[in-house]
């Protein structure tokens, strides 16, 4: 059996102190390895307690702290594409690749068979699980592939995202509440990542058209379009209080938005692509994750950066996942091909 091995990258809230040579002193990496095959997303669970992670045919929940699988959602042949948790941790949302006939739900040690929709409908279709229960009802809007899901952070909206359409959902009674990203403010190409603002009312999406819109949400309507990179974004996240719009892409740039005004401020450091960023617990200063096997530490009055090499990347493996804990404490990542 393949082992898959999970880092748990560990930030005190008083912020990394930087040192001549070598990591910041408070900086703890703990390693846990995972026998459920090749993890290819991981997600944090409600107040980052626990992980979520999934691979060909299962969903494993593991505690942060130990380590040890509290959970295991076990499907037949399904290939996740994106999983993401609500805030208060009541349910999660899924998108995969067509399985078999049927599904498999083990839940506290009970097991239950559910039909699929169609062969070739799965892609197309999102899985909103209820957490207590183990059961899920599907999403139903998107004419072709799902390829991104977020909630919100009070937990009562997800957004989906086709290659250039988005949906927005009421997570209580699972019906779709508005559509956005229409018409001629559509993205030209394929949307590649999507974040709420804290207080619910804006959506911000990236694409590879290389622009980030702002979507009122209520109303549907664009609200800003942000231009600055020089390849597509395919991280997005939005400051505590919601004045800054953090991205970063494939262009290896991190660029730090005052998105009501359109002004920025560019980092530049990282050699490959960085495929997730956030805010340091203090919100002084930034974190960003890249292909070049280094996690960054943003001094945003500076520009300047400390480096932390990860854990060397098996040759086999050729994409990293990672997610942020809410509180931006942690930071959870795998390598996977």
């Amino acid at each position: 059996m393949k082992f898959s091995t999970l880092f748990f990258l560990l930030f005190s809230y008083w912020g990394l102190i930087a040192q001549s040579s070598g990591p910041p002193k408070d900086l703890e990496i703990m390693i846990r390895a995972v026998e459920f095959g090749s993890i290819a997303h991981v997600a944090y669970g409600e107040n980052g307690t626990y992980l979520a992670s999934s691979n060909q045919g299962d969903i494993i929940f593991s505690d942060v702290g130990t380590g040890h699988v509290i959970r295991q959602i076990k499907t037949d042949m399904l290939t996740f594409k994106d999983l993401t948790i609500s805030a208060n941790g009541d349910f999660m949302a899924s998108i995969s690749f067509y399985s078999a006939a049927a599904d498999a739900v083990t839940h506290r040690g009970t097991l239950s068979l559910k039909p699929l929709s169609g062969k070739n409908e799965e892609n197309k279709f999102i899985r909103l699980w209820d957490m207590s229960s183990g059961t899920y009802r599907w999403l139903k809007g998107h004419e072709k592939e799902v390829k991104l899901i977020k909630f919100d952070r009070k937990g009562k909206l997800l957004a989906s995202a086709g290659k250039k359409d988005i949906i927005i959902w009421d997570i209580q009674s699972g019906q779709l509440k508005k559509r956005v990203a229409g018409g001629g403010d559509a993205h030209k190409k394929t949307i590649s990542a999507l974040a709420f603002s804290p207080d619910g009312r804006y959506l911000a999406s990236a694409g590879a058209d290389k622009v980030i819109k702002i979507w009122e949400i209520e109303s549907g309507a664009l609200f800003k379009t942000l231009s600055g990179h020089s390849a597509r974004a395919i991280s997005l996240r939005f400051s505590a209080d919601g004045m800054q719009l953090l991205s970063g892409g494939e262009d290896k740039k991190l660029i730090l938005w005052d998105w009501t005004t359109k002004s920025k401020q560019v980092f530049s450091g990282h050699k490959k692509n960085i495929v997730k960023a956030g805010f340091r617990p203090s919100e002084q200063g930034l974190v960003s994750i890249a292909e070049d096997g280094t996690l960054r530490l943003w001094d945003i009055q500076t520009g300047q950066n400390e480096i932390i090499p990860l854990p060397a990347r098996p040759k086999q493996e050729k994409d990293i996942a990672v997610d942020f804990s809410p509180s931006g404490q942690y930071v959870a990542f795998t390598y996977y091909d």
